[in-house]
């Protein structure tokens, strides 16, 4: 190991402002998806499965 050369890198902090994945979350919880919806489970499920499937047809994400 005499001579190995380390390089320390540094990552950005975490920004869920700027995931995609946490930005489609937001809009699934927070504008699609009714609040009848969560209870009960099965119903969660269901209407969360159907938004997964209508991404980009029922609903879209529109970035400025």
């Amino acid at each position: 190991m005499a001579g190995a050369i380390v390089t320390i890198l540094s990552i950005a902090p975490y920004s869920p402002e700027r995931s995609l994945i946490e930005i489609l979350w937001r809009k699934i919880k927070h504008e699609w998806m009714p609040f009848s919806a969560y209870s009960p489970f099965l119903s969660l499920k269901q209407n969360l499965f159907d938004i997964l499937a209508n991404i980009g047809k029922t609903y879209q994400i529109e970035f400025a």
